[in-house]
């Protein structure tokens, strides 16, 4: 299954594919034809991530950018949809039930 983290770069907003982004409030795209759409616009940057939330390629930024998606912060997961939330605890292994916060808890003591 692909996955991708997408996160918008240049403007402040953007609305796409029925989407809407926020600069610094990256999400987490499943859908192939999504993450190609979003791979192909200048504001994006797309983190193809592999089954185990691991950083495989990584779009319109240099290598060394590169970081481990296991790596986000309280902020970073504070700015994210449940949605979006649940999607990484289920790769990290996590149970997906629960409020944003226990969520957000549980992916941080994993990390």
């Amino acid at each position: 299954m692909a996955r991708a983290r997408v996160e918008l770069k240049g403007c402040l907003t953007f609305q796409g594919k029925g989407r809407t982004f926020k600069k610094g409030s990256p999400q987490i795209l499943t859908n192939p034809a999504d993450i190609m759409y979003y791979q192909q616009q200048a504001v994006f940057v797309v983190t193809m991530l592999s089954e185990k939330s691991k950083v495989v390629v990584e779009t319109k930024q240099p290598v060394d950018n590169i970081k481990d998606d296991n790596d986000f912060n309280e902020s970073e997961l504070r700015k994210m949809k449940k949605a979006d939330l649940q999607e990484v605890a289920e790769e990290l292994g996590l149970d997906t039930e629960g409020t944003v916060n226990e969520l957000i808890e549980r992916i941080l003591d994993a990390q």
